[in-house]
């Protein structure tokens, strides 16, 4: 039930992030739309009437007008094949998913905050078990499950049996990627302390609050970086229009 309640929680505010860029993305890309379907078409009969040469850039824009309007209909294809497999392969190739979440976690900014998260939800977990008297081999079992990533579930189960026949916690972890960083040693302290669950929870807390910083701010990133991009097209746009116009007006000067 934590699990998902986090989860709503995580896609609400993502949700609610992305909306004031969503709109003036929108936005932009009908307003370049426009420009670049109609107004440049009209810039390039002007030109051909007063027998200007075409700016590179105008004839670059047209190109990529017309190219897009060709290949507009395969594109929607090929996008709807492509999602159609991906889903498939998802749900019914379990080495397939894996190996997509192996690679989650090598993406450049995403990847940083997954570890964050996966290590979140397994300390968190952990400790809530530990807590509720359930053994030590079925609390990692279940705790792997929660981190919501298929390979990481998959090592942790590998590594419960060697914990079950004696292999230290905090050695256990070590050897599984995502989870080998501050976590064995939170661990380590616990196992020496006889408190695993109490230590969980502290790592839980802190694993928590790097994510919840991690979150802002690559939100707050995301808002600017999509705003430059769809404002540089329409930028682009907007030069392939005015330089015909320049080149129409010093001709007739």
């Amino acid at each position: 039930a934590g699990y998902l309640e986090e989860q709503e929680r995580l896609k609400e505010r993502i949700r609610s992030a992305l909306i004031y860029p969503s709109i003036v993305v929108v936005l932009g890309v009908i307003v370049a739309g426009i420009m670049l379907w109609v107004l440049v078409p009209r810039a390039k009969e002007l030109l051909l009437d007063s027998g200007q040469p075409m700016p590179s850039l105008t004839r670059w824009m047209i190109a990529l007008a017309n190219g897009f309007i060709t290949w507009l209909p395969m594109l929607i294809i090929i996008a709807i094949l492509v999602a159609f497999l991906f889903r498939f392969q998802m749900n019914r190739n379990e080495q397939f998913r894996r190996r997509w979440d192996r690679l989650m976690f090598a993406w450049p900014v995403w990847g940083k905050g997954y570890v964050m998260l996966v290590c979140m939800r397994f300390a968190r977990t952990l400790a809530m078990l530990m807590h509720g008297g359930v053994s030590l081999i079925d609390s990692v079992r279940l705790a792997g499950k929660a981190t919501g990533s298929c390979w990481v579930n998959s090592l942790v189960d590998e590594q419960v049996d060697a914990v079950r026949d004696g292999a230290r916690l905090s050695q256990a972890i070590a050897t599984i990627p995502p989870l080998a960083g501050t976590l064995p040693g939170w661990i380590q302290i616990g196992e020496e302390s006889g408190n695993v669950g109490g230590m969980m929870e502290h790592a839980g807390a802190r694993y928590e609050e790097r994510w919840e910083r991690f979150l802002e701010r690559a939100l707050e990133l995301l808002a600017p970086v999509l705003m430059l991009l769809i404002g540089g097209f329409v930028l682009l746009v907007t030069l392939s229009l005015l330089l015909p116009i320049i080149a129409i007006t010093r001709s007739v000067g």
